[in-house]
């Protein structure tokens, strides 16, 4: 039960500090390719469409 909570908080923060990472790096700049990166993962569903919503208002200014 202790390994499999380990690894379960492992996961979770190892993917927390992957998506920070990306997002710092390659979202101001290439934030409709990172979208696009993201667009076969259901489990980044959401976070592609909130980044959709923040790539257009990258667009019109």
């Amino acid at each position: 039960f202790f390994f499999f909570f380990f690894f379960f908080f492992f996961f979770f923060f190892f993917f927390f500090f992957f998506f920070f990472f990306f997002f710092f790096f390659f979202f101001d700049a290439e934030c409709c390719v990172f979208i696009f990166k993201l667009k076969g993962s259901d489990v980044l569903q959401l976070k592609r469409q909130i980044g959709n919503i923040e790539c257009e208002k990258f667009q019109s200014t």
